[in-house]
Protein backbone atom coordinates (compact mmCIF):
# COMPACT_ATOMS: atom_id res chain seq x y z
CA UNK A 1 0.00 0.00 0.00
CA UNK A 2 1.19 3.47 -0.78
CA UNK A 3 1.90 5.67 2.22
CA UNK A 4 -0.68 8.36 2.90
CA UNK A 5 1.61 11.16 1.72
CA UNK A 6 1.67 9.49 -1.75
CA UNK A 7 -2.13 9.19 -2.10
CA UNK A 8 -4.76 11.60 -3.37
CA UNK A 9 -7.06 12.12 -0.42
CA UNK A 10 -9.13 15.25 -1.07
CA UNK A 11 -12.16 15.43 -3.31
CA UNK A 12 -10.92 18.68 -4.88
CA UNK A 13 -7.69 16.95 -5.98
CA UNK A 14 -9.67 14.16 -7.64
CA UNK A 15 -11.95 16.77 -9.26
CA UNK A 16 -8.94 18.67 -10.63
CA UNK A 17 -7.62 15.49 -12.27
CA UNK A 18 -11.06 14.62 -13.69
CA UNK A 19 -11.57 18.11 -15.07
CA UNK A 20 -8.11 18.96 -16.38
CA UNK A 21 -6.20 15.69 -16.74
CA UNK A 22 -5.38 13.54 -19.75
CA UNK A 23 -7.17 10.19 -20.01
CA UNK A 24 -6.28 6.75 -21.30
CA UNK A 25 -9.01 4.13 -21.51
CA UNK A 26 -8.52 0.39 -21.82
CA UNK A 27 -10.75 -2.61 -21.03
CA UNK A 28 -8.83 -3.33 -17.81
CA UNK A 29 -8.10 0.14 -16.43
CA UNK A 30 -8.69 3.85 -17.00
CA UNK A 31 -5.82 6.21 -16.20
CA UNK A 32 -6.16 9.96 -15.71
CA UNK A 33 -3.17 12.19 -15.03
CA UNK A 34 -2.65 15.87 -14.38
CA UNK A 35 0.76 17.52 -14.39
CA UNK A 36 1.45 19.10 -11.00
CA UNK A 37 4.78 20.89 -11.28
CA UNK A 38 6.72 20.88 -8.05
CA UNK A 39 4.19 18.75 -6.17
CA UNK A 40 4.92 15.15 -5.21
CA UNK A 41 3.41 12.43 -7.38
CA UNK A 42 0.11 11.33 -5.83
CA UNK A 43 -2.08 8.39 -6.83
CA UNK A 44 -5.76 7.72 -6.18
CA UNK A 45 -7.67 4.53 -7.00
CA UNK A 46 -11.40 4.46 -7.71
CA UNK A 47 -13.87 1.60 -8.25
CA UNK A 48 -17.49 2.51 -8.95
CA UNK A 49 -20.53 0.28 -8.58
CA UNK A 50 -20.19 -0.57 -12.28
CA UNK A 51 -17.33 -2.88 -11.21
CA UNK A 52 -19.69 -5.00 -9.11
CA UNK A 53 -20.66 -5.53 -5.52
CA UNK A 54 -18.46 -4.48 -2.58
CA UNK A 55 -16.39 -7.66 -2.70
CA UNK A 56 -15.54 -7.17 -6.40
CA UNK A 57 -14.82 -3.45 -5.94
CA UNK A 58 -12.48 -4.09 -3.02
CA UNK A 59 -10.70 -6.87 -4.92
CA UNK A 60 -10.24 -4.59 -7.93
CA UNK A 61 -8.83 -1.81 -5.73
CA UNK A 62 -6.44 -4.21 -3.94
CA UNK A 63 -5.16 -5.49 -7.28
CA UNK A 64 -4.68 -1.96 -8.60
CA UNK A 65 -2.84 -0.88 -5.43
CA UNK A 66 -0.45 -3.80 -5.88
CA UNK A 67 -0.01 -3.01 -9.59
CA UNK A 68 0.80 0.61 -8.69
CA UNK A 69 3.33 -0.65 -6.14
CA UNK A 70 5.02 -2.69 -8.88
CA UNK A 71 5.07 0.23 -11.33
CA UNK A 72 5.94 2.91 -8.72
CA UNK A 73 9.75 2.85 -9.30
CA UNK A 74 9.09 3.85 -12.92
CA UNK A 75 7.04 6.90 -11.89
CA UNK A 76 8.70 10.19 -11.15
CA UNK A 77 8.74 11.37 -7.55
CA UNK A 78 7.36 14.76 -8.52
CA UNK A 79 5.07 16.25 -11.06
CA UNK A 80 1.87 14.16 -11.34
CA UNK A 81 -1.54 13.61 -9.81
CA UNK A 82 -2.87 10.28 -11.10
CA UNK A 83 -6.31 8.70 -10.75
CA UNK A 84 -6.67 5.03 -11.70
CA UNK A 85 -10.20 3.78 -12.26
CA UNK A 86 -11.06 0.10 -12.04
CA UNK A 87 -13.31 -1.57 -14.61
CA UNK A 88 -15.22 -4.83 -14.46
CA UNK A 89 -12.23 -6.62 -16.05
CA UNK A 90 -9.78 -5.38 -13.39
CA UNK A 91 -10.72 -8.08 -10.89
CA UNK A 92 -10.49 -11.02 -13.29
CA UNK A 93 -7.56 -10.18 -15.57
CA UNK A 94 -4.26 -12.01 -15.06
CA UNK A 95 -2.09 -9.87 -12.75
CA UNK A 96 0.82 -9.59 -15.20
CA UNK A 97 -1.57 -8.38 -17.89
CA UNK A 98 -3.06 -5.89 -15.42
CA UNK A 99 0.39 -4.45 -14.67
CA UNK A 100 1.14 -4.14 -18.39
CA UNK A 101 -2.24 -2.47 -19.00
CA UNK A 102 -1.44 -0.01 -16.22
CA UNK A 103 2.01 0.69 -17.71
CA UNK A 104 0.47 1.29 -21.14
CA UNK A 105 -2.17 3.59 -19.71
CA UNK A 106 0.33 5.60 -17.70
CA UNK A 107 2.64 5.94 -20.68
CA UNK A 108 -0.25 7.11 -22.89
CA UNK A 109 -1.05 9.95 -20.50
CA UNK A 110 2.62 10.88 -20.25
CA UNK A 111 3.47 9.74 -16.74
CA UNK A 112 5.90 7.00 -17.80
CA UNK A 113 8.64 8.15 -20.14
CA UNK A 114 9.41 4.85 -21.91
CA UNK A 115 6.56 2.31 -22.24
CA UNK A 116 8.89 -0.47 -23.49
CA UNK A 117 11.01 -0.35 -20.32
CA UNK A 118 10.28 -3.18 -17.93
CA UNK A 119 11.87 -3.97 -14.62
CA UNK A 120 13.70 -7.29 -14.22
CA UNK A 121 11.70 -9.86 -12.28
Amino acid sequence: MLPRHRRLTRERDYRAVYDGGRASRAPAVVCLALAAAGAPTLVGIVASRKVGDAVRRNRAKRRLREAVRVVWPELGDTGWHVVIIATAATGTLDFGDLVEALRRGLSQVGVLADPSRTLPS
